[in-house]
């Protein structure tokens, strides 16, 4: 592989935070609030929690949905805003 390819190609950033973890809101509108990580973005740095950070999604109108509607859903959040409180693979409760 040439010197120039190598520069090109961008390594996956490693998290401390994973899917299914117990993580802690320490900013923002949702501060001191805790969730499960539902899953992470890593080239984003963020992550998204159950039930934190939620909006509206505004629906057009279509076969499927034909009055339109909103849909509430969860938002990612910053990864410096998060604290690690229970790992998905720790057994204490």
């Amino acid at each position: 592989m040439k010197k120039s390819m190598k520069s090109k190609i961008k390594k996956r950033p490693k998290l401390k935070i994973k899917a299914d973890d117990i993580v802690k809101i320490i900013t923002g509108a949702d501060k001191g609030e805790t969730g499960k990580v539902l899953r992470t973005l890593p080239y984003e740095r963020k992550v998204v929690v159950q039930n934190i950070n939620m909006h509206w999604k505004h629906l057009k109108r279509s076969q499927e949905a034909p009055s339109g509607g909103r849909l509430e859903r969860e938002q990612p959040i910053s990864i410096s805003n998060v604290k690690l409180v229970q790992s998905a693979g720790s057994d204490a409760e």
